[in-house]
């Protein structure tokens, strides 16, 4: 996660991302989304992608 950033502000920003990701990968006729780990917001968009559904 990235620090000085609370948790909760930073869930609201990363989960529309997940949302749009599945959609835009569910249109493509994709199975999965899949993050690299490499990034400040790699860990906590790869968290939120987990929540959603392709």
């Amino acid at each position: 996660m990235k620090p000085g950033i609370p948790k909760e502000t930073l869930w609201r920003w990363l989960r529309p991302w997940a949302d749009e990701l599945a959609s835009l990968a569910r249109w493509l006729g994709l199975e999965r989304v899949v993050i690299g780990r490499k990034g400040d917001l790699a860990d906590g968009l790869r968290r939120a992608v987990k929540t959603v559904r392709v």
